[in-house]
């Protein structure tokens, strides 16, 4: 019939109907899949405003409309100027990538998408590092970064 989870002061049930969606679509739109602490938190804000302590189904479809919208009120997406990794990686790609890698990734995306060429994006992305240099050769660093990716394409310019 479901499932029941508790942990620290909380308990509830989630209905088997919810507990497969959760499972099969809600985790993954759930921080992007990221962040295990996110899933915890969503998880739980869920079970404390459960009607009775009964995660329904149409508890897991406002969560996670909730979280999308949030995302992207923060800036996460082509909507807030960011980049949705989302849209360049799989989950299971994405699922593989440290955190550290995914903010540069997105940075480097972002600055990019907005910039005519690689040898723009590549005075702005180097600015400091740049002047400490003999030879500059911003593009060729661009382009190194993007190729080790896989996100040539994804980057919008030559």
């Amino acid at each position: 019939e479901g499932r029941f989870c508790e942990g620290g002061d909380s308990a509830f049930g989630v209905i088997e109907e919810a507990w497969e969606k959760l499972i099969n679509e809600g985790m993954d739109a759930i921080a992007g899949g990221r962040f295990l602490s996110d899933k915890v938190a969503a998880v739980t804000r869920m079970g404390t405003l459960a009607n009775r302590g009964r995660i329904r189904v149409q508890d897991v479809e406002e969560e996670i409309t909730r979280l999308g919208q949030s995302w992207h009120s923060a800036g996460e997406g082509k909507d807030g100027g960011g980049v949705d990794l989302r849209e360049v990686f799989s989950a299971e790609e994405l699922a593989g990538i440290d955190i550290f890698d995914q903010g540069q990734i997105e940075q480097v995306l972002t600055v990019c998408r907005r910039s005519k060429s690689l040898a723009e994006a590549g005075r702005e992305l180097f600015a400091a590092s740049r002047l400490k240099r003999a030879k500059p050769n911003d593009s060729d660093r661009v382009k190194k970064f993007l190729e080790k990716w896989g996100i040539v394409e994804a980057a919008g310019i030559r």
